[in-house]
């Protein structure tokens, strides 16, 4: 189970605001048969996207976020644009979706000119809406949880998605973190059709020892999760050591 808590708003976070957030990677779940309205307000079954040539660079958001969201499309499409070798609409196409079903048609355009970074177009590169019904859909299938906290503020993990060119999650990249070349090689796999191959318990113990700092827009070492986990195994350890300890005296005095 793979971990990430974000909340978006910049004051303190408090536990049960971000309590049931998380992020369950779904690698190799096909993405079909949910429905969305795109920036032009078109009805739009996200089967229809993929295309079988192209990966798509899925990016979870939601477009009233003034904080965390706002970082995420521009780091994200800042960094494609430093991709020379990769191209809009022949290598890869953007897929940005708002998990608020509050969110409006209205909303997706005015977020869709970030498309102007990376000479996207309407057909290359959507940014999308829909009902809380399909929303869900879509959040189950890539593993995110969320939780609405206010009227107007919804705590989410950060992470881009990368799908083959059939629909499959390839990849995630977590945080903001990652850099262009990592973007790179993650679509070239989805290319390839391949499927993220790193041990889920790698990247879980990892994820685990680094929490979101929404105010510093980064992840930072949880020292006191990490100490708990320490003290627990050196309690452990200590246990067995007075276990074999005992069972040697025990011995010899027979």
């Amino acid at each position: 189970m793979l971990i990430i808590l974000i909340s978006s708003f910049s004051s303190d976070i408090r536990p049960n605001q971000i309590e049931g957030v998380e992020l369950n990677a779904k690698f190799g779940n096909r993405i079909s048969d949910i429905y969305f309205y795109d920036q032009n307000g078109n009805y739009i079954n996200f089967k229809n996207l993929i295309d079988n040539k192209m990966p798509i660079v899925l990016v979870p958001v939601y477009y009233t976020c003034d904080v965390v969201c706002n970082n995420t499309l521009f780091y994200t499409f800042e960094q494609l644009s430093k991709l020379n070798d990769l191209e809009i609409g022949k290598d890869y196409k953007v897929v940005a979706f708002s998990f608020d079903y509050k969110d409006k048609v209205s909303d997706a355009k005015t977020k869709s000119t970030y498309c102007k970074i990376i000479n996207g177009n309407d057909e290359n590169c959507k940014f999308l809406v829909s009902d809380s019904l399909n929303i869900d859909k879509m959040l189950k299938l890539i593993g995110f949880k969320i939780k609405r906290i206010s009227k107007e503020e919804i705590s989410h993990p950060v992470s881009v998605i990368i799908l083959t060119p059939s629909g499959k999650i390839s990849n995630y990249l977590f945080g903001l973190g990652f850099l262009g070349m990592d973007l790179r090689l993650a679509i070239w796999d989805a290319k390839l059709e391949k499927i993220e191959s790193l041990s889920d318990l790698g990247k879980s113990a990892l994820l685990f020892c680094f929490h979101y700092d929404p105010k510093g827009g980064r992840y930072g070492f949880a020292f006191v999760k990490v100490a708990g986990i320490i003290g627990i195994l050196m309690i452990f350890l200590v246990y067995i050591i007075v276990k074999l300890y005992r069972t040697n005296v025990h011995q010899l005095n027979v």
